[in-house]
């Protein structure tokens, strides 16, 4: 697994989460970078990717400053990884 993120000198630059095997092989992709989303609380446990996704209710709202966080599981299940956003777990 690896979060990534592109240095920005200013805002929050978006992150990626990906699954990779090897040293350069990307077998899935988690969070796109393109969706814009950033991600805090990463955590790889038995059976699950865990993560608190941080992003944004408009275009007007400042990119240093995310107001929507989203908490989220990932579980392998019919040969993919499945999200699911866990109770409770949406604010703005």
């Amino acid at each position: 697994m690896a979060v990534v993120r592109c240095a920005s000198g200013i805002g929050t630059p978006p992150s990626g989460v990906f699954v990779l095997t090897g040293p350069s092989r990307v077998v899935a992709t988690l969070v796109d970078p393109a969706d814009g989303m950033g991600v805090s609380d990463f955590a790889v446990q038995t059976g699950a990717v865990s993560a608190t996704l941080l992003g944004y209710s408009s275009p007007d709202v400042a990119r240093c400053c995310p107001d929507v966080t989203e908490k989220v599981k990932w579980q392998w299940r019919g040969g993919k990884f499945a999200r699911t956003v866990l109770p409770g777990a949406r604010g703005m």
